[in-house]
């Protein structure tokens, strides 16, 4: 869901004007659930796992910004390794 670009998805129904509060609390618990999936999916972890083994995806982890600048310094651990 999360490469199908359902985060955008949802940020764009939340900035809606609904007159629905349960649909914005959904939209916001579907949100907070969808920020989990990318932490979990954008680990530092996975993403060395997925270069040693060879099998690099076209996974959030590379197509977002943060991941990239909260994990420079993960590419310097090792002497680069």
């Amino acid at each position: 869901m999360v490469d199908l670009g359902l985060p955008q998805i949802v940020q764009s129904l939340k900035a809606q004007a609904w007159s629905d509060e349960d649909l914005l609390e959904a939209l916001n618990h579907l949100e907070d659930g969808l920020k989990d999936n990318i932490k979990k999916l954008s680990s530092f972890d996975k993403y060395k796992q997925e270069v040693l083994l060879g099998h690099l995806d076209w996974s959030p982890m590379h197509k977002d910004p943060l991941f990239w600048r909260d994990n420079v310094s993960c590419f310097e651990e090792n002497d680069f390794q």
